[in-house]
């Protein structure tokens, strides 16, 4: 089960929260297995079931700038055995490459000392981008979170 802390977007609800792990990958089209996240940063939490050994996460978001479609400001993985107390065991601020209109998909790996853990909280900060021409908001959009040996 996955819990958010901001809710996706109802317009594009794909299969909500169940959309980063259901195992359907998004395409370039936004509309489509995308958890679209609007105006707010997505605040994940993977509930794998139980306590597992793992040292990696990955996960892919959209870049649609036509759409309002923005790459995360920052990521951050975080971890916890209970559910209550989490350690941050690992943040990036990627480097955001040139503008994309027509949809492209970026693929984020984090790397780090192998952990037990049953949660898996991941947080992308959404990018505070002002667009008075049209009213809207920033979006995120993420797919397929992995959490690897």
């Amino acid at each position: 089960p996955v819990t958010l802390r901001y809710p996706n977007s109802e317009d594009y609800p794909a299969r909500g929260p169940r959309t980063l792990t259901d195992g359907l990958t998004g395409g370039r089209d936004y509309s489509l297995n995308w958890l679209f996240i609007y105006g707010n940063d997505l605040v994940a939490t993977i509930d794998l079931g139980k306590v597992a050994r793992f040292g990696r996460v990955t996960m892919n978001f959209l870049q649609d700038e036509r759409h309002h479609i923005y790459l995360p400001d920052a990521i951050t993985i975080e971890v916890s055995a209970d559910g209550v107390h989490y350690e941050q065991v690992s943040a990036e601020k990627p480097a955001i490459p040139g503008s994309a209109t027509e949809g492209e998909i970026r693929n984020f790996s984090f790397a780090f000392s192998a952990r037990e853990a049953r949660y898996v909280r991941v947080t992308a900060t959404c990018p505070r981008i002002s667009l008075p021409q049209s009213g809207k908001k920033a979006s995120l959009c993420c797919d397929e979170v992995y959490v690897l040996q």
